[in-house]
């Protein structure tokens, strides 16, 4: 489904194959012409990492809904995203990070319109990211665009991002991933699978009038990540489900905005951390 804001979280996914990136496709029949969408999920996660940045100081308790229509291999969909900070940030020195107490530290909503094929997915749209402060609460409008294409047990896929508002400079991340395991039959959904992927920064990001938002300080390649995760969906009532995802993340980072500490110094290059995600997600969704 900002793991990748939403949609960082949600590209991410999509990117691992964890099929939650927008449009998050509800089940249907083959003989239905057209049919609605909808999805909302509520989930704590332990680490929140956006292009290859910490994005959190604490556990974060996130929810992103949408909604939408699919007419043949065309859809179109509309959503938004919250995130809150489980705990007091204090006096957070790292700029772009919220500070304060408890509470909001980012919202997003988003539009797009999709074409699918068997192998081949083509999407875009627009997104507006808010970024929750204790002074101005800066925001960041991107249009952007993602290839993908799936063949046997292997994803291949590309993303890009373009600032038009409240920042500058357009960001890319292709990535592949290998699916180990996918159990689409009833009881728990256990997909297991490896992705290996990258941040290039193909332009100043340069925030507007000097806003203080997330991004990578310089050009060039941002980071690589190699990360092997399991997901489980055991189904609940009413067609919702418990999500948990798990596995370890091995990162090495190239931009200092991905390297910087919460005393601002600079860690090493590679880091290593195990992510839990655990929450409620509705519709069940089983591969295809």
């Amino acid at each position: 489904m900002k793991c990748l804001p939403w949609f960082r979280r949600l590209m991410l996914a999509a990117i691992a194959g964890a099929a939650v990136t927008p449009p998050l496709h509800a089940q249907a029949t083959p003989e239905q012409p057209a049919w609605l969408l909808r999805r909302a999920d509520v989930y704590v996660a332990t680490r929140e990492r956006w292009r290859g940045i910490r994005r959190n100081a604490h556990p974060i308790l996130q929810g992103d809904a949408l909604a939408g229509v699919r007419l043949g291999r065309f859809t179109a969909s509309a959503g938004g995203y919250a995130a809150v900070e489980l705990g007091n940030t204090k006096l957070e020195p790292r700029t772009d990070l919220r500070a304060g107490t408890l509470g909001f530290s980012t919202t997003s909503v988003w539009g797009q319109v999709a074409f699918a094929t068997r192998a081949w997915t083509l999407s875009g749209g627009a997104i507006r990211e808010r970024y929750r402060r204790v002074g101005p609460d800066p925001a960041v409008w991107e249009v952007y665009g993602t290839v993908r294409y799936q063949r046997g047990r292997w994803a291949f896929s590309t993303a890009y991002w373009q600032a038009v508002d409240g920042a500058e400079g357009s960001y890319v991340e292709p990535a592949v991933t290998f699916f180990h395991f996918v159990n689409p039959f009833a009881g728990p959904i256990i997909t297991w699978s490896t992705s290996l992927a990258g941040g290039i920064q193909l332009a100043e990001r340069n925030p507007d009038a000097g806003a203080v938002v997330p991004g990578p300080e310089g050009t060039g390649l941002t980071h690589v990540v190699l990360s092997s995760v399991i997901r489980t969906a055991v189904p609940l009532f009413a067609g919702s489900a418990l999500l948990v995802e798990l596995g370890p993340y091995l990162q090495w980072s190239v931009d200092s905005a991905a390297r910087r500490r919460r005393d601002g110094s600079r860690a090493a290059p590679l880091s290593v951390w195990m992510p839990l995600r655990a929450g409620i997600s509705y519709p069940l969704r089983r591969p295809q």
